[in-house]
């Protein structure tokens, strides 16, 4: 019980990752749950157990700071967050207090990366290695408590008034929609009724007529540097399902639960998702295997699988060769538009391709009327050709044409309708498209059904220089 815990080498206890919230609030309990009745000898045992916890949990807190950046992600956010909000209500409850632990600068923020984290079409940005679909978490009701603001909890709110137009049989689209059996089916959903989510009769019956009605965050867009480990940029044209939504990311493949993904992007416009992060493997398959999917050296089993290496992301493979693992990439420039101006990310990428280019460099650009413009700067070492591979995983049918490329999708709300995106490329190079599903040979990968890889290939000499400006524009 608590006695032992305090004797036991746990690496969880001084790391920033989410297993430290998840154990330091696991012994709280377990001293709360005793606390006053456990003899006069283990008093002290006791107490020193809740301390322990008490400030414990800051090592992980400290992850986000400043500006409430969560670095591994949005699955890891509710994991990690949840449980260190059960540690604050427990405090509060047995003791009274929670001795300032909640007000934290960074850890109030972080609902806001929260609940930009997802897309228009209510996906996750499934980085790095975050489960993808809709996540239902009541975390987000102890913000709008604690902050005074119930529009922290838009994603939340969206899904119990649809579950609930959903079950009276008022949707017309139904496609994606969560149940209420699905929501309570979530690892701290009953807490939601202890922090409360908004619901009114009136409130739900306007989604039929104007989904916007309902309250929306007034901000378009986040930026998330935190620790500098795995950064995002977050932007969108507008809350309505059929704006268009831009999640990209950078950092380093060595961040807790890191993929070889930096510059990797998910992309939503007219109620689609576009470009797709392909998640995390099976833990236990790979592991039980023999294979070391935790270590993140440059020669980990890891990097062999292609959802962690940059094979299988939204990013260019230079060489053939891995990104390098224990180099970092940063954000150069951000800026959040307002509505009817374009956002912008830039991602110095050239660390983690260090020894096969002199300079990689991407821009990416979401436009008001939601076309995303992905713009690559390159320049070959002076004693090295560059083969460059820039690839984009989507879910996508795509046609490769003389003249263009065309990615086509079935409209989300009429399945006899399909969406179109024209692909418009400029280089000063000579480049080919082509398109290869997603997967590989080897048993230990998952096989990705529906998923293609369209690739953008160029060969620049030594010391050579290119800039790949490429388009993804809605066919009008």
């Amino acid at each position: 019980g608590v006695v032992e815990s305090q004797n036991v080498k746990g690496g969880w206890k001084f790391n920033t990752a989410n297993w430290n919230q998840v154990c330091w609030c696991g012994d709280l309990y377990a001293a709360l749950a005793i606390y006053g009745e456990e003899s006069k000898t283990d008093r002290e045992i006791t107490i020193d157990a809740i301390c322990d916890a008490l400030n414990g949990v800051t090592w992980s807190m400290s992850s986000y700071e400043p500006d409430g950046n969560y670095t591994e992600g949005p699955g890891y956010w509710g994991y990690g967050t949840g449980f260190n909000i059960l540690l604050f209500g427990a405090l509060n409850s047995a003791l009274g207090t929670d001795f300032g632990r909640s007000d934290a600068n960074g850890f109030l923020k972080s609902i806001h990366y929260y609940e930009h984290v997802f897309g228009t079409t209510g996906l996750a940005f499934n980085y790095p290695d975050s489960g993808g679909g809709k996540m239902f978490e009541a975390s987000t009701f102890w913000y709008s408590l604690k902050l005074g603001n119930p529009n922290v909890a838009w994603n939340e709110n969206n899904q119990i008034n649809k579950a609930y137009l959903l079950e009276q049989g008022k949707l017309k689209n139904t496609k994606g929609t969560r149940s209420f059996a699905s929501l309570v089916g979530d690892r701290l959903a009953v807490c939601a009724l202890l922090w409360g989510p908004t619901f009114d009769q009136k409130y739900a019956d306007a989604l039929l007529d104007d989904f916007s009605n309902q309250s929306a965050p007034n901000e378009l867009g986040y930026v998330g540097l935190g620790n500098g480990l795995c950064s995002v940029a977050l932007f969108r044209t507008d809350w309505k399902e059929s704006a268009a939504y831009l999640g990209i990311k950078c950092g380093t493949p060595q961040s807790p639960h890191g993929h070889m993904d930096e510059g990797g992007f998910v992309y939503d416009d007219l109620g689609v998702r576009w470009f797709v992060e392909l998640g995390p493997e099976d833990y236990h398959k790979i592991e039980s295997r023999g294979m070391n999917l935790w270590s993140v050296s440059q020669n980990s089993d890891r990097w062999k699988l292609l959802r962690y290496n940059n094979f299988g992301h939204s990013v260019p493979v230079i060489n053939n060769a891995l990104q390098l693992a224990n180099q970092k990439t940063s954000f150069i420039e951000t800026r959040i538009g307002n509505k009817g101006e374009e956002s912008v990310a830039v991602i110095d990428l050239t660390p983690v391709y260090k020894n096969d280019v002199a300079k990689a460099i991407r821009k990416a650009t979401l436009l008001p009327n939601g076309d995303l413009i992905i713009e690559d700067s390159f320049e070959a070492l002076t004693d090295k050709s560059a083969n460059i591979e820039r690839r984009f995983i989507t879910t996508a049918q795509i046609e490769v044409n003389d003249d263009a490329v065309v990615l086509t999708q079935p409209s989300p709300n009429d399945q006899s309708v399909t969406l179109k995106k024209i692909v418009k490329t400029q280089h000063s190079v000579g480049a080919s498209f082509s398109v290869i599903p997603c997967e590989t040979d080897e048993d230990y990968d998952a096989k990705n059904p529906g998923v293609s890889i369209l690739i953008e290939k160029s060969t620049l000499e030594a010391g050579e220089k290119a800039v790949f400006t490429t388009t993804f524009a809605t066919s009008k």
